[in-house]
């Protein structure tokens, strides 16, 4: 034996890994709740993921576990640094931002909610904890809050690679940047933020939004920040946009049968595949009907509701 031959099955090891795709169960408490991350809401897929099976499932491969555990480790470093950050620069009284959180002492267990890093009073370095918002079946998770006297801005990070950050920057119509789903979730977090905390920060206005890209190959010098200062008229849209995701989460979630689909496919938002495409469409979580085309063909898309409800166990 050779170890040119070790090294040649170790390869073959390797792109067989990358190839290999197992089906994951996910987590029951995000079945039953409504994510700003999935945004926009499309009721009639939710319904016939929920009838068939699929919503509780997951295909997941070395590709997408690679990307999720990159991104969650980015996060997690960007959150931690730039909360002591803020707490290291607000010693200089030029710099007046601070870094909301609910910081966690892994001591002694103290918890500091909705408030700017400080070193535990054990002594110890606090971890940052993002803030929750919730609006039910609406929950998710705030990456970071800025404040600056009452004005409070929610900043969402996003890893992506190095090749599709540069190709916007080259060519911003080609390859256009922030996506919609990102604006979609970034908006839910400013409206939720606000009616959730403001009282409890005596009046805290959202002022707008930050969406941080940051390069997964490079992260520390490919980066670049996107914003948007809300008007009330925004506010008011986005939440009559939630509250239609809520009503119509709520009729998704109670489907069962084939006649109950007949109210959501009206409401499916998409209205062609060119539309699903621009829209909808994930690479990481393509909407069975809309990458099939099924959804835009009356026919194909009564036999899939069909065939997924007599699927049902």
């Amino acid at each position: 034996m050779r170890i040119s031959k070790f090294t040649e099955n170790f390869v073959t090891l390797i792109n067989q890994s990358q190839r290999t795709v197992r089906t994951i169960v996910k987590d029951p408490n995000r079945i039953n709740k409504l994510h700003p991350s999935s945004f926009p809401y499309c009721p009639l897929r939710h319904a016939y993921e929920k009838v068939s099976g699929s919503v509780e499932t997951q295909d997941f491969s070395f590709s997408s576990d690679l990307y999720m555990r990159m991104g969650t480790l980015v996060h997690k470093i960007f959150q931690d640094w730039t909360g002591k950050a803020a707490f290291e620069l607000g010693k200089n009284k030029d710099f007046e931002i601070e870094i909301l959180g609910n910081w966690r002492c892994p001591k002694c267990r103290a918890v500091r909610k909705l408030k700017p890093y400080k070193k535990c009073v054990c002594g110890s370095e606090m971890k940052y904890s993002e803030i929750p918002v919730e609006w039910d079946p609406i929950s998710g998770h705030i990456d970071i809050v800025l404040r600056y006297k009452r004005w409070c801005v929610p900043v969402d990070y996003k890893t992506i690679s190095s090749l599709r950050l540069l190709s916007h920057r080259s060519n911003p119509a080609a390859s256009p940047l922030p996506e919609r789903s990102h604006k979609d979730q970034v908006e839910a977090y400013s409206v939720l933020f606000e009616r959730q905390y403001s009282k409890e920060l005596k009046g805290c206005t959202v002022l707008g939004w930050i969406l941080f890209y940051i390069s997964r190959d490079d992260p520390l010098h490919i980066n670049q920040p996107f914003c948007y200062q809300l008007s009330e008229h925004d506010k008011s849209n986005i939440r009559k946009r939630l509250k239609r995701y809520r009503k119509h989460f709520k009729i998704a979630f109670a489907a069962k049968k084939v006649s109950d689909f007949k109210e959501l496919v009206k409401l499916k938002p998409c209205a062609d595949h060119t539309y699903y495409m621009n829209t909808f469409h994930s690479p990481y979580s393509p909407c069975p009907l809309g990458i099939s085309g099924a959804c835009f063909d009356k026919k194909r898309l009564a036999n899939r509701i069909k065939k997924a409800v007599g699927e049902q166990k």
